[in-house]
């Protein structure tokens, strides 16, 4: 589902465990250690922090999701240190001391304070118009997130240090997918309708992202 990188570390969420590998021979990358919680899951979004793995699971039980909080320091005997409760939450990352999260069936994004690594607290969230946030991004002073609606797709930009103001939102015509990356003023759309279109998208205007140009892949995205 999702892989980070840190040094010669990769820590794979995947559909039924965290995975940490040792990459420092590219040539023979191996498992060096494994975390599984109890019972059916599927891990979704994955980040890190120091010695501390955070691992999206969606579907924890009936109308919630969870983030698991893995204590790596030990990297072939991960455990698990702490949780959070979520609302299908399905994407996050960290970035600055702070652990944003987006939610699965609500676009909300949601932050909190990592300065106690083990027990998060909520600092503030937002919450979008549509359904279901995809995936999401932080560049520079903005988040720019990815919704699966309204019809078809929806782009949600939020400027930090300004999280009081609405979200500026918007949804042209043929612009969106499901998931997203951002160098300097352009987003890269993969996903969207047909499900092997990529776009290249201006969004030095987030109010109104112009479409620069788009290819469609033989495969989908």
């Amino acid at each position: 589902q999702e892989v980070r990188l840190r040094g010669s570390r990769a820590y794979v969420a995947g559909a039924d465990s965290l995975r940490i590998v040792d990459t420092s021979d590219p040539s023979h990358p191996s498992v060096v250690g494994r975390w599984d919680a109890p019972g059916p899951s599927q891990y979704s979004s994955v980040d890190v922090l120091g010695d501390h793995v955070y691992v999206c699971q969606p579907n924890a039980g009936i109308d919630y999701g969870l983030i698991h909080i893995i204590d790596a320091s030990n990297p072939t005997s991960p455990v698990k240190v702490g949780e959070v409760s979520t609302y299908y939450g399905s994407k996050l990352f960290v970035s600055d001391g702070k652990l944003y999260v987006s939610g699965e069936l609500y676009s909300d994004l949601r932050v909190l304070d990592l300065s106690d690594p083990v027990v998060p607290s909520d600092l503030w969230g937002i919450t979008f118009s549509g359904w279901g946030a995809s995936s999401m991004v932080r560049a520079g002073n903005r988040v720019l997130s990815i919704g699966w609606s309204p019809d078809p797709y929806s782009l949600h930009v939020v400027e930090l240090g300004n999280e009081a103001m609405p979200p500026i939102e918007s949804s042209p015509a043929g612009l969106g997918g499901r998931c997203i990356q951002v160098n300097g003023d352009r987003a890269y759309i993969g996903g969207g309708n047909p499900s092997g279109l990529v776009q290249v998208v201006d969004v030095s205007a987030p109010a109104s992202p112009a479409l620069l140009g788009q290819i469609s892949l033989p495969s989908r995205v």
